[in-house]
């Protein structure tokens, strides 16, 4: 478990995190863990779907890091987990889960617009995804791209499934409860109205966003680039287990109930902070 800042940042690093729910962070990773994880990216198995769930493969390489001795390291016991403890100003990091994204060329592979906290069985405001890249990330191959300060909304957008049942192939997650979850507007359509940003990145770069941050990728539309990328998901002290219905049923934990510290040998604590 780590305990001490190996990537220290700055404040006003921070203090960017926080106004814009973004930001790029180059050089996390070593040539050599790049390349670990490229290798690691074709071990790894997409889990099977549950009954009465749908999705498509390109979401479904989830929790890498309990199956694969590298995407554990760089998860568990790297610099990531105090990178994300200083972003959120937590003195302790939890794991949530970990997920693979591979978007082949001309595959047609995309993202649409949403944010991640409704998918997710858990409630708080220290939520962050640190996303590496194992290729480089250009806007044509697929690069993210987020509404700078969508976090600070205070909304919740309805979560989708992949589907048939409409022309864009996403449907809505209906949880059938009365959780505030509201539609998400089609920002393509406003995207003059709002400051959407995206980061070319190189083998080892990574991005740091809010579990609130507005994201979307369009598909790859290169010839011949690769686009990899690993996604490890971080929740810090204010952060608690809720039980009711979420799309993401993969990521439950049937040991906790709603309220509880997410504490446990799904979500093990990777940082801790011994400074008083």
């Amino acid at each position: 478990m780590s305990e001490r800042f190996e990537y220290p940042l700055g404040a006003e690093q921070i203090t960017a995190f926080e106004r814009d729910g973004v930001i790029h962070l180059p050089g996390v990773l070593d040539e050599e863990f790049v390349e670990r994880g490229r290798e690691a990216c074709v071990q790894v198995p997409a889990v099977e779907t549950v009954e009465g769930s749908t999705a498509d493969e390109y979401f479904m390489k989830l929790r890498c890091w309990e199956k694969n001795e590298t995407f554990k390291q760089i998860c568990t016991a790297s610099v990531m987990p105090g990178i994300a403890a200083q972003l959120v100003r937590s003195k302790k990091m939890n794991v949530l889960y970990d997920q693979m994204f591979s978007i082949a060329p001309g595959s047609g592979d995309r993202t649409p617009w949403h944010h991640d906290l409704p998918y997710w069985p858990v409630r708080g405001s220290q939520v962050v995804t640190l996303w590496v890249a194992f290729d480089h990330v250009t806007q044509e191959n697929g690069a993210l791209k987020f509404i700078r300060g969508s976090h600070l909304w205070d909304v919740r957008y309805q979560a989708f499934s992949t589907g048939e049942d409409n022309e864009d192939g996403f449907v809505p997650f209906e949880s059938g409860v009365t959780d505030g979850v509201q539609p998400i507007p089609d920002f393509d359509v406003q995207r003059t109205e709002h400051d959407i940003v995206s980061f070319d990145l190189v083998p080892g770069d990574a991005l740091a966003f809010h579990g609130l941050s507005v994201h979307a990728s369009h598909p790859n539309t290169t010839a011949n680039m690769q686009r990899r990328g690993y996604a490890m998901r971080y929740t810090g002290d204010d952060v608690r287990y809720y039980a009711g219905p979420v799309w993401n049923v993969y990521i439950v934990n049937p040991t906790l109930t709603t309220g509880d510290l997410l504490d446990s040998d799904q979500y093990p604590v990777v940082f801790e902070s011994r400074l008083t």
